[in-house]
């Protein structure tokens, strides 16, 4: 038997193969046909993959890895058909829960929004009423405090989804509505509003208010959407805005003004170590971008730096998506949820980037978070991306799948678990149950 035809290289070969034609041209559209074999893929240019789809046979070679990235990553993908294979791998591992009957009777039918406590151990969560209460909890101890009852005027309009986000141990807390333009912040220990938000009325219904806490010597600051192309930092005390800048005149011949950015921020997610921030937004037409940049560098070394500053890296693009699940697994590493270039064909899968260099590191087939793609946000309920160790998969449909990011192995699967919030410092789950019961998960081995 002849030796299969190859690339011409020494490999090593993942078992992807490819049409030649992809091999000689700068910047080839494909096709990638999947036949749930792991992630072997077969990559054919589009006169063979409408000859594939005809039933005509084509002729492809083996290609090693490298061949492979660059045809995904120099080559126009025109679609995706059929579904890669995923890992099982099965580990001793559980999910323990334990229940807090009636924690928050007469509260729980009027949650709107619940979210984290960073810092807080025990695990402490923060909670929003639709009465407009801001209140903090602790299962464990059974401690519950009222942080604040916002004015009507303050309350943000809670038929819609809500941001409600907390500093470290729970100083400030920040909301706002993801079809509003106005938000707050509020300070933990009095509950008065030390700054009001506004990021303008330019298509606010179509992505999350942009709102982030981080900490930088011993100081909390906010980070904030002023526009819907401009993000601050603003000290959490007392208001002050900490990037002042202005566009100068915008040069002869030029469409627009040095640094300006012509981008919808959308939700904001700083990294573990508190270096670096990453932002879910898009562009027109549209077309949802991840991007990151040094929070260090922009706070103390350069106001344009969420613009166009030398730490800014452009992750990857999916036209109509965008404020999908992402999380952080390292202070360099984040996971963003989809495989493909377009929501019509968005695999379930997470891709690895490395935030300093903008390079992919790799991706897994398997992780599945929404069972509807189009048009993430608002619209549609949607699962979210977590880690503590493992990467947690959390499904309003499929509950919740336990992955080992190295490998891309799939170690436990829990379709019946689907809780409603993730503690990043205890690496706790919270569920909110019927009568004003929580329940507390987590991984067990």
């Amino acid at each position: 038997m002849n030796p299969p035809e190859t690339c011409g290289h020494s490999g090593p070969f993942d078992g992807d193969v490819v049409c030649a034609h992809l091999l000689s041209e700068d910047r080839p559209g494909y096709v990638l046909y999947f036949a749930g074999i792991g992630k072997r893929g077969t990559f054919l240019c589009l006169p063979c993959a409408s000859a594939h789809d005809s039933g005509e046979e084509t002729v492809s070679v083996d290609i090693c890895r490298l061949c492979t990235e660059r045809v995904r990553t120099t080559g126009y993908e025109e679609r995706l058909v059929g579904t890669p294979g995923v890992i099982e791998r099965p580990e001793p591992l559980r999910i323990e829960h334990t229940s807090y009957p009636y924690l928050l009777h007469g509260i729980r039918p009027e949650i709107a929004a619940v979210a984290p406590i960073p810092g807080s151990a025990p695990g402490q969560w923060a909670a929003l009423t639709r009465s407009g209460q801001i209140i903090a909890f602790c299962p464990g101890s059974g401690d519950i405090r009222e942080i604040v009852t916002l004015d009507e005027v303050d309350i943000p309009p809670l038929g819609a989804p809500v941001t409600l986000v907390a500093s470290h141990q729970g100083r400030w807390f920040a909301c706002a509505s993801a079809l509003d333009r106005t938000g707050v912040v509020l300070n933990g220990a009095n509950g008065t509003i030390s700054m009001r938000l506004d990021r303008g009325d330019y298509h606010i219904d179509v992505s999350r208010f942009a709102l982030a806490f981080f900490e930088h010597d011993s100081h909390d600051y906010v980070v904030h959407a002023t526009a819907w192309n401009r993000l601050d930092i603003s000290e959490a005390a007392t208001g002050r805005l900490l990037t002042p800048r202005q566009y100068g005149a915008t040069p002869e011949g030029k469409h627009h003004p040095e640094h300006y950015l012509d981008y919808f921020h959308g939700c904001l997610l700083v990294s573990p170590d508190g270096g670096r921030i990453a932002d879910n937004g898009w562009v027109w037409s549209p077309v949802g971008v991840v991007s990151t940049w040094s929070l260090r560098q922009w706070l103390n070394d350069n106001v344009w730096e969420s613009e166009d500053g030398s730490s800014r890296r452009w992750l990857c693009e999916r036209a109509y998506y965008w404020d999908g699940p992402f999380c952080w697994i390292d202070g360099t590493t984040l996971a963003i949820w989809g495989y493909g270039s377009d929501d019509d064909w968005l695999l379930p899968a997470v891709r690895l980037f490395d935030v300093v260099t903008g390079e992919e590191r790799g991706w897994f087939p398997g992780p599945d978070i929404s069972p509807q793609k189009r048009n993430p946000w608002p619209r549609g309920a949607t699962g979210f991306l977590a880690f503590h160790r493992y990467l947690f998969s959390v499904s309003p449909e499929n509950g919740t799948s336990v992955w080992d990011v190295h490998d891309g192995a799939r170690v436990l699967a829990a379709p019946d678990f689907r809780p409603d919030a993730f503690h990043p410092t205890t690496g706790e789950f919270l569920t909110l149950l019927p009568e004003g019961g929580v329940r507390v998960s987590h991984l067990a081995e």
